[in-house]
């Protein structure tokens, strides 16, 4: 469990875990910036997969179905409720995924929500497909630095850059083979986050997600590009810090 979800901040208040899941590449530093913006009742937990920061000795996994075989128990162990979800790019992805296994396992009472961040819905997204794991490295380079988000100092570096990119490219490899299988939807409020200067993706692209839950949803802009949950993360955290206190409010009432 300590390898696969780190909890950078354990609060012994905290009544809600937040389980964040990175984009392509990243790990658990993606989300230092988040510490000290979340309320105290939510506890950060990030999932860090073989290929990067301390396990960058594993090889990264290229398919999405061995990733969850291995990731699910991990979580489920880690997990209390309630729970949230929150994924970037791919990791929005991933943590729908994860959210459909645990649902499967045994009928385990999945995340109260689900935050989809700069990610069109699964359905959709072969409709905009991009091969781009196999690119030669200045490609790929010029491709990562067009999106942001990626240190300066490893995009000057072809040294630097070309050890980062493995995981890079095994995560580009994962979401390019992903196959959407039709499942019932997810009884799990979704929220949909789109940056306000997102180029890569619209307000109307992420209303997709719509049809992969049976509870509330919403797209909801924040300040910020397709990098904002980093760059300015009191914009994105302020939002998730509201609608996590109005879902968790609402279940415990129902609960009650």
């Amino acid at each position: 469990m300590g390898d696969w979800i780190v909890f950078p901040q354990r609060s012994a208040g905290a009544t809600t875990q937040l389980i964040c899941f990175p984009h392509a590449g990243a790990g658990v530093g993606a989300f230092r910036s988040w510490l000290g913006l979340l309320s105290p009742e939510i506890e950060l937990g990030v999932v860090r997969a073989p290929g990067r920061e301390k396990r960058f000795g594993e090889a990264p996994f290229r398919e999405l179905r061995p990733l969850l075989e291995a990731l699910v128990p991990e979580l489920t162990r880690a997990l209390r409720q309630p729970f949230a979800f929150f994924g970037h790019s791919i990791g929005a992805l991933v943590a729908f995924e994860a959210a459909r296994q645990i649902r499967r396992q045994n009928g385990r009472v999945g995340p109260v929500a689900l935050f989809v961040s700069g990610r069109r819905s699964p359905r959709t997204f072969d409709q905009v497909r991009r091969v781009l794991s196999g690119l030669p490295p200045s490609e790929l380079r010029t491709v990562v630095a067009e999106l942001g988000g990626t240190p300066a100092e490893i995009l000057d570096s072809e040294e630097m850059f070309e050890i980062v990119s493995v995981a890079l490219r095994a995560d580009l490899a994962l979401s390019e083979s992903y196959d959407y299988q039709p499942d019932e939807p997810l009884a799990t409020e979704i929220r949909a986050l789109v940056g306000s200067a997102e180029s890569h993706l619209t307000v109307g692209d992420a209303a997709g997600w719509a049809d992969e839950t049976t509870r509330g949803f919403r797209v909801i802009e924040f300040d910020g590009d397709h990098f904002g949950f980093m760059q300015n993360p009191a914009s994105i955290v302020g939002v998730i810090n509201e609608e996590l206190r109005i879902i968790v409010s609402a279940r415990d009432h129902q609960v009650a």
